[in-house]
């Protein structure tokens, strides 16, 4: 640490502090900067995404596209700062790791590189007057030095990253010229936009038969979070797998894979099974699986669902490979996060509270309500004895104050809710009966 630096450890935030996009990096740095300065980052980089993103429109495009810059940025900030405390001059590979895939995420959506630069000039611009007005603040002799060091230190590491940057850009945009997936990606986007397109020009770009009977995949990597290679080879083991007529991968959003395997008659019913018993993958990877469906529309259909049942798939992880039937009612009833919990809170009440004890009796009463009322059924499913099922049944009629047979269908779709949407804390939940 310089003389002077130390003014970086009395940064705060001076406003809430939204939730970090890269919270393992957080919690890194904090060791070195401490809870204010990180504090600062986070809310900083938020507002940061929000300028880069305002004014520079390529940037943004979806929640999904936005959540990649602001992992990115927020991790340049960090970084920044780490560098400011102990007057680190930046180097090639020192740069962010989440900047540098978020480059070759803008690289794949064909955002054009001056529009990727012009978003590195504007957060830079933005990082360096908010710092500026801190070290404004600080005493004379603070400042005298700091000024000159900030502005140094900041344009330096705003020079080797826009070079790291452009640098993956291009080599990215080699990459997919290489395997024309832009153009193929762009039919894709025409399929999932439900607009026209010419059945035989599309298949011929995309280089698989739009008429098939498909079915969708969607694949990705949790830990790490980029492992492009990793998942692309696991790609190749499921299409092998799958003994399709015809396999289609392309890259989707913020480093997933979207997949489709194609039949001329119909994929066999047990694919699911099949591949669950056959398949091991790689630590972090998942895969979601959408219904066989037929032509183009068909393969909008049976990404769509796919899609959606990776999304439920994050918070239930019901194992590596999660197919659609096992999601589909709890997708519907859960597209609306917000009304889903008032739903639930609604019909639940003290059985939504948090707790091991009440999660056990949701489960207990899901199950049952799930297999037809059947205690034997439930008791089966669970491992547990059929007397245990009626004891937590009991002790459910007497949290909810009303018995189980009353309304059956709306209890059963709350306790699905449930599972998706976590508890809130007792004074929540009492206020919501």
């Amino acid at each position: 640490m310089t003389g002077h630096a130390g003014w970086v450890l009395g940064l705060s935030a001076d406003g809430d502090v939204p939730e970090s996009s890269c919270p393992e990096l957080v919690a890194e740095a904090a060791k070195s900067l401490g809870a204010g300065p990180v504090g600062w980052a986070v809310l900083t980089a938020a507002r940061m995404t929000e300028e880069i993103v305002e004014k520079v429109p390529e940037h943004g495009g979806g929640a999904a596209q936005v959540e990649v810059l602001h992992r990115g940025v927020e991790a340049s900030i960090l970084l920044g700062l780490r560098g400011l405390l102990q007057d680190t001059p930046p180097t090639d590979d020192g740069i962010a790791a989440a900047a540098v895939e978020g480059a070759a995420d803008l690289a794949r959506r064909g955002v054009p590189l001056d529009a990727v630069l012009r978003g590195v000039r504007i957060g830079h611009a933005f990082l360096h007057r908010t710092l500026t007005d801190v070290v404004d603040r600080e005493p004379e002799a603070v400042r005298t030095g700091e000024a000159h060091r900030l502005s140094e230190l900041l344009f330096a590491y705003a020079d080797v990253q826009a070079s790291r940057i452009a640098e993956e850009y291009l080599a990215e945009r080699a990459r997919l010229r290489a395997d024309q997936e832009v153009t193929r990606r762009q039919v894709v986007d025409e399929l999932l936009a439900d607009r026209p397109i010419e059945p035989a020009e599309a298949s011929r770009i995309l280089g698989y038969p739009v008429h098939l009977c498909h079915r969708a995949f969607v694949l990705w990597r949790e830990n790490p979070p980029y492992g492009s290679t990793t998942v692309h080879r696991f790609c190749d083991e499921l299409a092998r797998a799958c003994g399709a007529d015809s396999f289609l991968v392309l890259p989707g959003d913020s480093g997933e894979l979207w997949a489709w395997a194609g039949w001329e008659s119909r994929p066999p019913a047990t694919l699911a099974a099949d591949l669950k018993a056959r398949l091991s993958p790689p630590e972090g990877v998942g895969v979601s699986i959408g219904p066989a469906e037929r032509g183009p529309a068909g393969m909008r259909r049976s990404l769509r669902w796919a899609l959606e049942c990776r999304r439920v798939a994050a918070t239930l992880r019901p194992g590596w490979l999660c197919d659609y039937t096992e999601v589909w009612t709890l997708s519907l009833i859960t597209s609306d996060l917000e009304r889903a919990r008032w739903y639930a809170e609604e019909t639940l009440g003290a059985l939504l509270a948090p707790g091991e004890r009440i999660s056990v009796l949701r489960e207990t009463l899901r199950v049952y309500l799930g297999c037809g009322q059947s205690g034997r059924e439930a008791a089966r499913r669970l491992f547990i004895a059929r007397n245990t099922v009626q004891y937590r049944l009991q002790r459910a009629e007497e949290i909810l104050g009303r018995p189980v047979a009353q309304d059956p269908m709306r209890l059963w779709l709350a306790l699905e809710i449930a599972r998706l949407v976590p508890p809130g804390d007792e004074e929540e939940t009492r206020a919501a009966r």
